[in-house]
C-alpha cells in the first residue's frame, strides 16, 4: 500500500466514523448511497484517531526537517530491499557497477552495504523524485575520530569559540556527581553564550540590531559597573566614540549579560542557548590518562611530508610544524621528537619516476594523538548546508614507536596481555641481597639518613610519563 493510499484510507475512515455521507461521482453511477458508522458508541464520544496518524506520531520520520542535514540509515533486510521508511525506495544495487554511493566496492559486484547512510534533502522534488546523497564519508569520518579517543580542545582565537561564548558557557565534562557539592558556583550558572545570529533571517537580524541600538544607556551603565571610567571623572559621561576605537570584549560580555538577564526572569519564555563546546563532535571528553590506557592509541600512520620540505609554511600561525603524517584518514601535524629519527618520509620524487625501491615500512610508524584542536564547525542548518569537509580541525601527533618501552605495562588494562605481562625493563637501581639486609638489621639501630637521589640518575621514564600526564591540560580548557 502506497503512501497516498494510506492517507486516503485514513481520511475515508475519518469520514465513516464521523457519520458523513458519500455520493458517487457523476459518470460512475447514478445511484446514491450512504455509509453508516460501524459502532454507535463512536458517535457519542470523541473521534478515535486513525491508525496512520498514530503511526506517524510515533515514528522517527515525524522529526524530519529538510533544513537540517541529518543522516538516515536502514538496517537488515530493509536496507537490502531499499526500504528507508520514505515514500520511494532508494536503489542500492546496480549490476556490474560499484559507483553508487550505497554500493560497496569491497564485496561482490553491486553488493549493498551492511549499514548504508544517506542525506535526504527532499522527499518530493518538482520532478517527483526523492533527492538524496550518500552520507557514508561523513559518518565514517566521525566514527574514526571518536575511536581515537583523544578529546577535543577549543582554540581561544578561533571563530567557533566566539559563537559558543567561551569555554565558560558550558564546561566540557561537567557532570552531576553524587560525590560533589549539590550547589554549583555562580560563575558556572551564568552562561556566556550569545544569540546565534547565523541562524537569523534578514528580517530577524534587522530587528535584533534595532533592539541593540535602544540599549545604549544600559551598555554605558554596564561599562561603568565593570570598571571602565572616564578620564575626567566618574560623574562625566564616557566618550563612546573614543571607547569604540579600542579593541575590547566588553560588548560581547554585555550581550551575554543581557541574554542571561532575559532568561532568568520569572515570566520569561527565553531559553539561554547553551551549545555544545565541540558542536557534537565528541561527547566522551576523556582525560589524558584515560585516553592513553583505554583507547586503541597509538595507531599506524604514514610519514608523508618531512619538516624541511617547505619551511615557509611554518611562518603561518595555523601551523606550528611542517611535518605531516597521514593517520586514520586524517592529515595530522607531527611534533618534533627524537624517537622519529628512524622514520623517513615518503619520497614522492621516486614514486613519480615509478621507482618503488623505498620499503613501505620505512615511512610508517606508530603515532599517538597529542591534541585535537577545533577551530570551526560546519553549518548543518539552513539553505546552504555544509558537510564534514567544512570542519576546521588541527590534529597534532607524536611518534610512539619507542615510547611504549618506557611503560611498565604497555597493554590495555583488564586484558589477558596486561595481566600476563612481565616487566623486563632494566631499571637503574643497585641490587640488594637478602643476606646483607639481615646483617644490617641485626646491627645497632642508628638514625636513618634521608634518601638522596644520585646525581647521574637521569633515566626515570615512569616519572617523566607521570609528569607529562599531569602537565597536559584537560580537554576544553582552551590552554595549550
Amino acid at each position: 500500500m502506497t503512501f497516498c493510499n494510506r492517507i486516503l484510507d485514513a481520511c475515508w475512515e475519518a469520514d465513516v466514523t464521523s457519520g458523513g455521507s458519500v455520493s458517487a461521482a457523476p459518470g460512475i453511477g447514478s445511484s446514491r448511497f450512504s455509509l453508516k458508522p460501524r459502532h454507535s458508541a463512536i458517535m457519542s464520544g470523541s473521534v478515535t484517531p486513525s491508525t496512520f496518524s498514530t503511526l506517524l506520531r510515533r515514528s522517527k520520520f515525524a522529526s524530519y526537517d529538510p533544513a537540517i542535514n541529518q543522516a538516515y540509515t536502514s538496517y537488515g533486510g530493509f536496507a537490502h530491499r531499499g526500504h528507508w521508511g520514505i515514500k520511494r525506495d532508494l536503489t542500492v544495487k546496480r549490476k556490474h557497477k560499484v559507483q553508487d554511493p550505497l554500493v560497496s566496492s569491497s564485496g561482490g559486484r553491486g553488493s549493498a552495504r551492511r549499514n548504508p547512510v544517506a542525506f535526504i534533502s527532499a522527499l518530493d522534488s518538482s520532478e517527483g523524485q526523492t533527492e538524496w546523497s550518500s552520507a557514508e564519508k561523513d559518518v565514517r569520518w566521525l566514527r574514526r575520530l571518536q575511536e581515537l579517543g583523544s578529546g577535543t580542545r577549543l582554540n581561544d582565537g578561533s571563530a567557533w569559540i566566539k559563537r559558543v561564548g567561551g569555554s565558560s558557557g558550558r564546561a566540557i565534562g561537567n557532570v552531576d556527581s553524587e560525590f560533589g557539592s549539590s550547589e554549583s558556583e555562580t560563575s558556572q550558572q551564568m552562561s556566556s553564550a550569545l544569540p546565534n545570529i547565523q541562524s537569523m533571517s534578514e528580517r530577524q537580524f534587522k530587528t535584533y540590531i534595532t533592539k541593540l541600538r535602544g540599549q545604549r544607556e544600559e551598555f554605558h551603565k554596564f561599562l561603568q559597573d565593570t570598571g571602565v571610567k572616564s578620564e575626567q571623572g566618574e560623574n562625566r559621561p564616557l566618550p563612546m566614540y573614543a571607547y569604540a576605537q579600542v579593541t575590547s570584549t566588553h560588548h560581547t560580555r554585555f550581550l551575554a549579560h543581557m541574554n542571561h538577564e532575559a532568561a532568568t526572569q520569572p515570566t520569561s519564555n527565553t531559553l539561554t542557548p547553551v551549545p555544545h563546546p565541540s558542536g557534537g563532535l565528541d561527547y566522551l571528553n576523556p582525560t589524558p590518562l584515560m585516553s592513553q590506557l583505554l583507547f586503541p592509541n597509538p595507531v599506524k600512520g604514514r610519514y608523508v611530508q618531512s619538516s624541511d620540505r617547505n619551511p615557509k609554511l611554518a611562518l603561518f600561525q595555523k601551523y606550528d610544524s611542517t611535518a605531516v603524517v597521514s593517520i586514520a584518514g586524517y592529515s595530522a601535524i607531527l611534533q618534533p621528537d627524537e624517537s622519529s629519527a628512524a622514520t623517513q618520509a615518503v619520497n614522492w620524487n621516486k614514486l613519480a619516476e615509478r621507482d618503488f625501491s623505498q620499503p613501505p615500512e620505512q615511512a610508517s610508524s606508530n603515532y599517538r594523538v597529542e591534541s585535537l584542536e577545533l577551530n570551526e564547525v560546519p553549518g548543518v542548518v539552513g539553505k546552504s548546508r555544509q558537510g564534514i569537509q567544512s570542519a576546521d580541525i588541527k590534529i597534532r601527533v607524536r611518534d610512539y614507536s619507542k615510547r611504549h618501552l618506557e611503560r611498565a605495562n604497555p597493554h590495555r588494562p583488564g586484558t589477558f596481555e596486561y595481566v600476563s605481562h612481565n616487566d623486563t625493563r632494566t631499571l637503574n637501581a643497585d641490587p640488594v641481597s637478602l643476606k646483607s639486609t639481615e646483617k644490617w638489621s641485626n646491627q645497632s639501630k642508628t638514625p636513618m639518613r634521608p634518601y638522596q637521589e644520585k646525581s647521574g640518575d637521569t633515566h626515570r621514564p615512569m616519572m617523566e610519563l607521570l609528569d607529562q600526564l599531569l602537565d597536559t591540560p584537560h580537554p576544553g580548557s582552551g590552554k595549550f
